[in-house]
């Protein structure tokens, strides 16, 4: 008897710990990501035309170039409302001139329930670090796996160094 009630006591204890270790639901998080993790795109951008940096991605030569950023996606709760929103924040650094640079971020897909674009420009100071942000950013509906992500004209002498993904949700 003692043999039988030893070892399921044990094995009740494995299967709490186990259970309690679960993964939750996705709530409001924050995706970071280095500029590093982005690709050149376009038909005039060649991944030899961009300098991958440990901590970022600027043009390798002084020419403007296009880069394109994916995003992984919580697919527990869509974007469909301010309250289940996304922002985007850029961080950039400008080289030795003023950098003019333009974002474009896109939810969704023209293949299945639509696409929303969200663009943002700003000028990055000479030698300063300056942060784009897109706010109140949704998929169309209420597609929660809908795909994310943005496409930049990275200036020349600039560096994308940093992005983060704000999910808001459900707390």
């Amino acid at each position: 008897m003692k043999s039988i009630a030893l070892p399921s006591a044990a094995l009740t204890l494995v299967i709490a710990a186990a259970l309690s270790a679960a993964p939750q639901t996705a709530h409001a998080n924050y995706k970071t990501s280095t500029g590093s993790a982005c690709l050149a795109y376009g038909g005039g951008t060649t991944p030899d035309e961009l300098l991958y940096l440990v901590n970022g991605i600027r043009p390798r030569y002084d020419t403007d170039e296009y880069i394109l950023c994916n995003f992984v996606v919580d697919s527990e709760n869509g974007w469909y409302n301010a309250a289940n929103s996304a922002t985007l924040s850029l961080y950039f650094k400008a080289g030795n001139i003023d950098a003019p640079v333009t974002c474009t971020a896109t939810a969704g897909s023209a293949y299945m329930y639509g696409v929303l674009t969200y663009s943002a420009a700003q000028t990055i100071p000479a030698t300063l670090s300056s942060t784009l942000t897109m706010s109140g950013m949704t998929s169309p509906g209420s597609y929660s796996w809908a795909p994310f992500n943005v496409t930049c004209k990275l200036p020349a002498k600039a560096t994308l160094a940093r992005m983060v993904l704000n999910e808001l949700g459900p707390v």
